[in-house]
């Protein structure tokens, strides 16, 4: 046995292809030497619990492992000899096989070049393959499917390759693949509409009709609804026919009117329709709104605790304050706000800010003299320090000094502070309600608007059973929606105190009615049967969001002495629906910021509520609330304090799993517009193994690709989990799945993206930050992409995508890139494939009698005779007039007038065995208009060199034709041959079919079309134009050689 070590100081062995490296080390106690030859896997052999401290070491073979193993050589001591036994140098110092190494070729399964030995590269013929092998190059490798959810190869009889849909996809009736079970629409009438339900298609009505009992569909005689009584809209269809009108939500039949009904806590929240919409904000898991299914885990909420015995922020009694209550809000600024503040201001350099109330002595209950006051700290741990922003005046550090003020909220939105100040009807105010007030620096508050923008009343209203609104009332921001809301006060002395919401709009002052009836403000949270029996009402709210969860404190209150009073925690999802969060299986309520257990506890009823969430910071979530002495019935209380409560960051409630397994599978997730999931992030306890898994998802939960990552025991608030770049799994649809084995708590997650948040994008044209790659990159913003050369485009076809084997040509249609096929090859199945049409001779697929013009859609050969021809004994023959442009150019003079040209035009016409008889598209003073004559013509069609018939439409009829705009130009000639440009043609006449006049441009027509000189002019068209200039694109100098239009004359009617 080794003589023990006191410390073994770490060993590193270097092996490399060439050499052995022999370290050796002595360190010991006691005049202890360790002396040895180490292998690189000295530290393996040791074990992976290697302490600090003292370890046993045994005699040590340094050739175990074989360090020289892979070069074909002896190992000694450590050291590599020469080689062993059947290898030979070879003379460059590499040991190779004794004689020909590459006989038998050891490479010859793998379709690689034998080297001494060695495998190279591959052999002629065959590819390496993505994953480094080699393959024999073929119709499907490399693979020649590239379109979205077709990648799938095959190689069919003919040896051609067939692309295939995606695992998961079908086709969707339109040459794609689709994970919708909708397309193509499977429904049949009556039941046309197609929805998709849990990744299967459903059949349903259209909108206005519901089903009937006989698998049809009937008319909805809810739509348009007909129930319009006042809180009575709620349709549905009477089984005798015609409908039946109940009362809304939240209210109730009585004597047959619809009357409020007292407010009732919902037990859940509805569940969200379709994907969950989220951004990099913590996503807490204090409802299932996040969750599809849990297995093992059961809810537990957290309440806050009170670390200090003193309060956070005292009375003032030198400046006349007797009581500090926490009915105001909290305020954090960011670094970059705290950078935009003025040098002077006042608060500059503290990010927190604390508005709370302070009640001046000495005070009545008509005065309630009440000043808004303001503390600020560099934590929220404190300390709190009370600025002295108005030296000159009684609690300098106040910034509101009104009477009536019983309850502010103070709201930064970034471009401006909003006050919401509840005030009663005394002093200077006539009329109690909500009063704003805005400010530019968080100091100086102004009234906005003239008056309260929601008024106060105790009185209820029929049909409403409570007085709206009452005074603790506020109006917080929502970020989320942009918006602002009201919480306010429902006031009842039958069925309790409770509370409602009034979802308002961007403007304050026009956000809210003044004076909101039950439908306007309906009831979100209140007082059972039993707490109403036991004198319990609901006093203030405070509420705050966290990305599209809102949490509340939710302040309850007792009417008998003490008066005591606590705050338990809420949720919303929507603003509008709330539920108070309870602990499981028994739905027991955890007041979250407890009174006192104890009478005469002297500060912890809870009586004042700050708004604006909790500060975060140290991992902490630090509540304030104002803390008044128990024991006492005053109402207010004469003394007090602010309090401080703490709870885990994010830690309000958590999912708590047993010592075996529990599992937790969220609802499929969006990130929300301009959102990155980058990096994930955990809230979470975990006793012994957590697994996370991060699934993206197809439209119908298909599981695309997943990422995973084994968490060992710890406590983790807000680190990252090691993954690599999230960025494709999360860019569509995705899920996260939970797996705690051992025990633990789940409390949250988030997604961030730290690479681009400490990345500047300022180019205007890459204002995008990707981080896919795993650092920032400044990509073109969006709907723009890179077009291969470093420059931003909005064309798909850049760069081009179309170079998979025998494609080419790209098209942008809708957005998107389609790729066509060399001449001579079709799209089939997402590849190029020899096109069966252009077969000739006896074996040509579309031969005579009938169509014989061949297309070959999706690669299956359809004979047919295009528009403008019909099939024949002889094939497909033209059926329509003719239109062309001469293959001759003469002067005005050589136009000779609209007689002369109609020669011209039929003999070019004869010449090229064209049928029919033929006009020139001229006018003259002698024969009119040149349209008169091709009126009830049509339709004229020109040479088409895809089909090689006269087809290509020109115009339908004589409007089509002097309507500005031509289906296509006429620019092929009589024997069909393309015109060069340019391509001038003598007209003489308008767009509408007539001879400019008067002092119209061209109106000499060449004098009648008997001059060429350069003096002279006529109006002439453009044979490549389809728009007006088709005919009227500029005038010519006579003496100018241009064509003529030709158009097939309509028939002579038949004699009477």
């Amino acid at each position: 046995m080794a003589p023990r070590v006191a410390r073994l100081v770490a060993l590193v062995a270097l092996a490399t292809a060439s050499a052995c490296t022999t370290v050796r080390e002595r360190s010991g106690a006691d005049g202890d030497t360790v002396e040895a030859d180490l292998a690189p896997d000295l530290g393996a052999e040791l074990g992976p619990d290697l302490p600090d401290v003292a370890k046993e070491v045994g005699p040590i073979d340094p050739c175990k492992p074989n360090p020289c193993a892979s070069l074909n050589r002896v190992c000694s001591a450590g050291e590599c000899g020469d080689c062993k036994a059947g290898f030979e140098d070879d003379g460059s110092g590499a040991c190779v096989p004794e004689g020909d190494p590459c006989d038998p070729d050891p490479c010859a399964s793998v379709n690689k070049e034998c080297i001494n030995g060695f495998c190279g590269a591959c052999l002629p013929g065959f590819l390496v393959s993505e994953q480094g092998t080699c393959l024999a190059a073929s119709a499907c490798f490399p693979n020649p499917c590239t379109e979205d959810a077709r990648s799938i190869c095959k190689i069919d009889e003919q040896g051609l390759p067939v692309c295939l849909c995606d695992p998961g996809t079908h086709d969707d009736g339109a040459g794609g693949c689709t994970y919708d079970p909708c397309l193509p629409n499977p429904c049949t009438e009556p039941r046309s509409d197609c929805s998709i339900a849990a990744a299967l298609a459903v059949c349903s009505c259209p909108a206005g009709t519901i089903a009937d009992d006989a698998d049809g569909c009937v008319d909805d005689p809810c739509d348009p609804n007909p129930c319009t009584d006042y809180a009575r809209s709620v349709c549905a269809p009477a089984a005798e026919g015609g409908v039946t009108c109940s009362c809304d939500p939240g209210f109730g039949e009585v004597e047959g009117a619809c009357v409020e009904v007292p407010v009732t806590n919902a037990p859940t929240l509805p569940a969200p329709e379709g994907d969950v919409s989220i951004d990099t904000s913590w996503q807490l898991f204090v409802d299932d709104w996040l969750i599809r299914s849990r297995e093992g885990y059961t809810r537990k909420v957290h309440a806050a605790v009170r670390p200090d015995a003193d309060y956070a922020i005292g009375p003032d009694p030198d400046a006349d304050i007797g009581r500090a209550q926490a009915a105001g809000s909290l305020v954090h600024l960011d670094a970059a706000q705290l950078e935009a503040l003025a040098e002077d201001d006042p608060l500059a350099g503290w990010p927190w800010r604390l508005y709370y109330m302070g009640f001046r002595q000495p005070w009545a209950l008509d005065a309630q003299p009440a000043w808004l006051c303001v503390a600020v700290a560099d934590d929220p741990a404190g300390p709190w320090t009370k600025p002295a922003l108005r030296p000159e005046q009684p609690a300098p550090h106040c910034v509101l000094r009104v009477d009536g003020l019983v309850l502010g909220e103070v709201t930064h939105t970034g471009s401006g502070w909003l006050l919401s100040a509840s005030r009663r009807a005394l002093g200077e105010v006539s009329q109690a309600g909500v009063y704003l007030y805005t400010s530019a620096d968080g100091v100086d508050f102004e009234p906005l608007g003239e008056g309260p923008v929601l008024g106060f009343t105790d009185v209820p209203v029929a049909p409403g059973i409570y007085g709206r609104i009452g005074e603790r009332t506020r109006v917080v921001w929502d970020p989320w929606t942009q918006r602002y809301d009201a919480l306010v006060s429902l006031v009842s002395g039958t069925v309790g105190d409770a509370r409602g919401v009034i979802s308002g709009g961007p403007d304050p002052l026009t956000a809210f009615p003044f004076a909101p009836d039950p439908l306007a403000a309906p009831g979100i949270l209140g007082p059972t049967a039993a707490e109403v029996s036991a004198g319990r009402f609901y006093g203030d709210m405070a509420a705050w969001r966290v990305g599209g969860l809102w949490l509340g404190l939710v302040q309850k209150r007792e009417n008998a002495c003490p008066k005591t009073a606590w705050a338990s925690l809420a949720a919303s999802r929507d603003g509008r629906h709330w539920t108070l969060v309870t602990d499981e299986p028994n739905g027991l309520e955890t007041p979250f910021l407890e009174r006192a257990l104890t009478a005469g506890d002297p500060d912890t009823s809870i009586a004042t509520l700050s708004g604006g969430g909790p500060a975060a910071a140290g991992g902490l979530w630090h509540f304030f609330s104002g803390g008044t002495p128990q024991g006492g019935c005053a109402e207010p209380a004469a003394a007090g304090g602010i309090l401080r409560h703490v709870v885990r960051e994010g830690g309000v409630a958590g999912l708590v799993a047993p010592a075996t397994q529990a599992t937790l599978i969220t609802r499929p997730l969006v990130m929300r517009e301009g959102e990155v999931a980058s990096v994930l992030e955990i809230n979470a306890f975990v006793a012994d193994k957590l697994v996370v898994q991060v699934e993206a998802l197809s439209p119908i939960d298909t599981l695309l690709g997943t990422q995973q990552k084994l968490v060992e025991a710890g406590d983790y608030r807000g680190e990252p989990v090691t993954l690599p770049p999230l960025n494709a799994l999360t860019g569509g649809r995705f899920r996260v799945r939970f797996t705690l084995s051992g025990g633990g708590e789940l409390f949250g997650f988030r997604f961030s993206d730290p690479v681009c948040a400490a990345a500047s994008c300022t180019e205007p044209e890459r204002a995008v930050c990707d981080s896919s790659t795993g650092q920032a990159v400044c990509v073109c913003t969006p709907p723009t992409h890179d077009d291969g050369t470093g420059q931003c485009t909005e064309d798909p076809c850049l760069p081009d995508p179309c170079t998979a084997l025998h494609q080419e040509g790209c098209e942008a249609q809708d957005g998107k890139a389609v790729c066509g096929c060399e001449e001579g090859w079709v799209k089939a199945n997402g590849v190029c494939i020899p096109d069966p049409c252009a077969v000739t001779g006896p074996d040509a697929p579309c031969q005579p009698p009938g169509p014989d013009r061949c297309r070959a859609p999706g690669g299956l050969v359809e004979c047919y005779c295009p528009d403008g021809s019909a099939e024949s004994a002889v094939g497909c023959v033209e059926t329509d007039a003719r239109a062309f442009v001469t293959s001759m150019a003469v002067s005005g003079l050589g136009v000779g007038g609209q007689s002369a040209a109609d020669l011209l035009c039929a003999g070019l016409a004869s010449g090229a065995d064209l049928p029919g008889s033929y006009g020139a598209w001229i006018s003259d003073a002698a024969s009119g208009a040149a349209a008169a004559r091709f009126a009830g013509g049509g339709p004229w069609r020109t040479w088409d060199p895809e089909t090689a018939l006269w087809t290509r439409l020109v115009a339908a009829d004589i409007g089509a034709l002097v309507g500005g705009a031509l289906a296509s130009p006429i620019d092929r000639t009589q024997s069909g041959a393309a015109v060069p440009e340019p391509c001038g043609v003598w007209t003489g006449t308008l767009v509408s079919g007539g001879p400019p006049t008067g002092e119209e441009p061209g109106s000499g027509l060449c004098v009648e079309w008997s001059s060429d000189s350069a003096d002279e002019s006529s109006l002439a068209g453009d044979c490549h134009a389809s728009d007006a200039a088709w005919t009227a694109s500029a005038t010519a100098s006579c003496d100018m050689t241009l064509r003529v239009y030709c158009l097939g004359l309509p028939a002579a009617p038949a004699p009477e």
